[in-house]
Formats: C-alpha cells, sequence, structure tokens
C-alpha cells in the first residue's frame, strides 16, 4: 500500500487516514523515525510489550548490517 502526501511549512507530515488505520495508530502515538539506505523508515511504536515479539524483523538488510559492521570497526 503507498500514498503520498507534503510536507508542511513546518516540515510536518501528515500519515493518509488509511495507512494510520492500517498500523493501527492514533493521534498521540509515538513512531520511531529511521534512516535506512537513504529512505525515512516511520515505525509505531508498540503500546505493550507482546507487541514488541518481532518488530525488527526484516527492518534491516544484509547489506545495512554489513555496512554497519564497516562503520563500527
Amino acid at each position: 500500500m503507498t500514498e503520498s502526501t507534503k510536507i508542511g511549512k513546518k516540515f510536518q507530515l501528515v500519515i493518509p487516514k488509511s495507512i494510520r488505520e492500517k498500523v493501527k495508530i492514533a493521534e498521540g502515538d509515538q513512531v520511531f523515525i529511521d534512516v535506512i539506505d537513504g529512505s525515512i523508515v516511520i515505525t509505531a511504536v508498540p503500546r505493550s510489550i507482546k507487541e514488541l515479539s518481532g518488530i525488527g524483523k526484516g527492518l534491516y538488510t544484509e547489506r545495512h548490517v554489513s555496512d554497519l559492521r564497516d562503520e563500527w570497526e
């Protein structure tokens, strides 16, 4: 599901309703924001410990992990 939105005057981003409903986020919820391979990735912060299970699965590619290792050395 791909949606389009614009960045506002104060660099605010409105998440389209269809996306908010799909990931079940509401006003006041927190999200993680990261840059991975030049793309902005927004991930909803789970509301409970049980929801944390598998949150990072598939988030980082082997190439990304390899690049991070190179940076740490």
